[in-house]
């Protein structure tokens, strides 16, 4: 991040100019101050979940389940707004 240019205001939730999440790393899981994997959120994120199955439709998540299962478990399907080009 700092090498891409982002600046920090000293807020965690401030603006960004880059964002990354790193969404899991193979079959580790970590909770600690400043790593948690898989991310907190996967599991309800379907923005996230539909293309990680695209490119991995058998992948599991760590401690959480298959990307399918996941998938199944979310609440409304996904709405795209606007149009696409």
């Amino acid at each position: 991040e700092a090498d891409a240019g982002r600046g920090r205001d000293g807020s965690r939730w401030g603006p960004r100019w880059l964002d990354l999440d790193l969404l899991a790393v193979g079959q580790l899981i970590a909770n600690d101050e400043r790593l948690t994997l898989p991310h907190p959120e996967i599991s309800s994120r379907q923005f996230v979940l539909e293309p990680l199955f695209d490119c991995a439709p058998f992948a599991n998540v760590p401690g959480l389940g298959s990307l399918r299962a996941l998938l199944d478990l979310c609440e409304a399907p996904l709405v795209v707004v606007g149009e696409l080009a």
